[in-house]
C-alpha cells in the first residue's frame, strides 16, 4: 500500500508490528488483475473487520482487481451476524468474506452453512488465521469459494507474505470470474416456478394443461442439479477429463437437455405404437405433427438470419424432442421475430448433441474406439449451456433473457 495509507493503520498491534518489521523492505507493484469492469460490492462479516481489514480490503480490491480506477468497491462491513440473513438474501453481493472465527452463537461455519443455503450463487471466502488442514476440507465441504490466511505476525516473513497475499489476488479473481458466469444462470432458475396454475405456462390461454406438480417438482430439481454440474465444471481438473473420460460441463448440458422430456410429457401424449405411434398436443386432439422429408426443423445459414428456420409440421408422428419443443415455441402466444433466434439454437443444440458420445457412443470394434470417440466428439461450451438455457427459460416463462 502507498505510504500515505499506512497511517490509518498504524493504530493497531497488528499492523504496527508488520510496518515496523517489513516496512525496509517493502517493494511497490503496479501490476493489476485487469478483472472487473463495474463497481465491486463486498461484504465483510469480521468482528475485527474496523481494525484495518476493511481498509487493506479495499484497496486491494480498488487497486488491483478493478480494471478502470474510475469505480470503487463497496466494503459493507458487519460486526455482528444478527443481520446477516436480510442483507444476504437482499443484495447481489460481488464477494463475501467470512471470518471463521466469530464470537457469537453462529460462527463462521454455521454462517457459511446458512449463507449458501439461501444465496448457493454468492462466492463466500473464508478469512481466517487457522491454517488447520482439516479446516479447509470442512469449510470446502460446506460451499466455502476460497480460503485465505491471515498470518500471525510472529510467522509472517517476506517471502511466505508476498505469496499469500498473491494467492489472495488469485483467490479472488477466481471467484469474481466464477460468480459472474455462475449468477445468471442462478438468478433466472430463482424465476422458474412451473407449478400449477402458473398464468405464464406455454399456450395456457388456449386451454391447455397446467404444470402438474410432481412434473414440476421434477424440472426444479434438474435446474438445481444443471446449476450444481456447472459450478463443478469450473472446478473440475484437466487430469479428470483426460483420464476418466467425462466433462462436467458436458454432463450439466445433458442434464438440462432432460428438462424437455418433462415439458413433453406435460404437453404431450402418445397415441399408437411402433409404426403407428402419434404424439398428441394435450388439449387439441387436431393437432397432430410430423417431419417433413428430413427434418422438422429445417435450418439454412444461407438465408437472413429471420428466415433461417423453417418448420413443417404435417399429419402423422414423430419422436423427435426437438421437433415438438420447436412447435411449442411456434405455438407460444408471446413469440415474436426475437424468437427465432431460440429455434436456431435449437436446431443447431440438436446437432451437437446428437453427435455427443454421452448421447449415442459408437459400436466400432477397436480397443481404443472408447478414447478415440471422445477426442472427436463435438466439444459443449458454457455459452452453449447459456443458449439451451434461454430456450428452456422461454419454454417454462414465456419470457426471452439476454
Amino acid at each position: 500500500m502507498p505510504d500515505d495509507d499506512l497511517p490509518t493503520l498504524s493504530n493497531n498491534l497488528y499492523f504496527k508490528y508488520l510496518i515496523a518489521k517489513y516496512q525496509p523492505r517493502r517493494t511497490q507493484s503496479n501490476e493489476t488483475l485487469n478483472n472487473i469492469e463495474k463497481p465491486l460490492k463486498v461484504l465483510l462479516i469480521d468482528d475485527q473487520a474496523n481494525k484495518g481489514w476493511e481498509k487493506v480490503l479495499h484497496w486491494i480490491c480498488k487497486h488491483k482487481i478493478l480494471k478502470n480506477t474510475t469505480y470503487d468497491c463497496t466494503i459493507t462491513p458487519i460486526l455482528s451476524t444478527e443481520e446477516v440473513t436480510d442483507t444476504v438474501i437482499n443484495e447481489d453481493w460481488d464477494l463475501i468474506f467470512l471470518d471463521l472465527r466469530i464470537p457469537t452463537e453462529n460462527d463462521g461455519k454455521a454462517l457459511l452453512k446458512k449463507i449458501k443455503k439461501l444465496r448457493p450463487d454468492h462466492q463466500v471466502i473464508i478469512f481466517t488465521a487457522s491454517n488447520k488442514a482439516w479446516n479447509h476440507k470442512e469449510l470446502y465441504n460446506l460451499g466455502a469459494d476460497g480460503y485465505f490466511i491471515k498470518e500471525h505476525p510472529e510467522q509472517a516473513n517476506s517471502d511466505y507474505s508476498k505469496e499469500n497475499y498473491k494467492n489472495l489476488l488469485d483467490t479472488i479473481k477466481s471467484c469474481l470470474d466464477n460468480g459472474k458466469k455462475l449468477k445468471w444462470f442462478w438468478q433466472h432458475i430463482a424465476k422458474v416456478n412451473p407449478i400449477s396454475g402458473n398464468p405464464t405456462t406455454i399456450i395456457a390461454e388456449d386451454g391447455f394443461p397446467n404444470s402438474a406438480d410432481k412434473i414440476a417438482t421434477r424440472l426444479k430439481e434438474r435446474l438445481r442439479m444443471f446449476y450444481g454440474l456447472l459450478k463443478r465444471a469450473h472446478q473440475q481438473t484437466q487430469f479428470d477429463k483426460d483420464n476418466f473420460y467425462y466433462s462436467d460441463i458436458e454432463l450439466a448440458f445433458m442434464t438440462l437437455w432432460s428438462c424437455f422430456n418433462e415439458i413433453q410429457q406435460n404437453y404431450y401424449t402418445k397415441t399408437g405404437s411402433n409404426s403407428t405411434l402419434k404424439w398428441v398436443l394435450k388439449g387439441h386432439n387436431n393437432i397432430i405433427f410430423i417431419k417433413n422429408n428430413e427434418h422438422c426443423i429445417k435450418y439454412d445459414s444461407r438465408l437472413p438470419e429471420k428466415y433461417r428456420v423453417v418448420t413443417h409440421f404435417k399429419e402423422g408422428g414423430d419422436r423427435d424432442i426437438g421437433a415438438q419443443i420447436a412447435f411449442l415455441i411456434l405455438k407460444h402466444p408471446s413469440l415474436t421475430n426475437r424468437g427465432n433466434s431460440l429455434l436456431c439454437n435449437l436446431y443447431q443444440l440438436k446437432e451437437k448433441r446428437n453427435k455427443l458420445y454421452l448421447t449415442h457412443g459408437d459400436d466400432t470394434p477397436s480397443n481404443t474406439f472408447y478414447q478415440d470417440e471422445i477426442k472427436g466428439s463435438p466439444k459443449i461450451t458454457e455459452t452453449e449451456c447459456k443458449h439451451l438455457f434461454k430456450i428452456v427459460y422461454f419454454v417454462l416463462t414465456g419470457d426471452i433473457v439476454t
